[in-house]
């Protein structure tokens, strides 16, 4: 085999490991945020639900004391989105797209 063969072999065989198949559209996300009350204080342990419009799909979430709170792996869709706590108004965002 010749050098340039030896070459050009090398080159395909780097360029087949180097290929991947290209990503496919991600079918999970998440929803995340940060409480407040009306004086933009934070709001530590409100129950944070979340429902998916078209399966029914539930998860819940409690604040952390800096008023954040994160739900993953959510399957694409629209969410019902519903904030609670003792001695605050409960609020409801029911068209969240995840």
């Amino acid at each position: 085999m010749t050098k340039t063969a030896r070459f050009v072999l090398a080159l395909l065989a780097l360029l087949c490991l180097l290929g991947s198949p290209s990503l496919a559209q991600q079918t999970l996300g998440s929803i995340n945020g940060t409480v407040t009350d009306s004086s933009g204080a934070v709001v530590q342990n409100a129950v944070v639900k979340i429902q998916n419009v078209a399966t029914g799909l539930e998860q819940t979430a409690n604040t952390k004391a800096d008023g954040s709170f994160t739900i993953a792996d959510l399957p694409i869709g629209t969410y019902r989105v519903t904030f609670s706590r003792d001695g605050f108004k409960t609020e409801v965002h029911s068209q969240i797209t995840v």
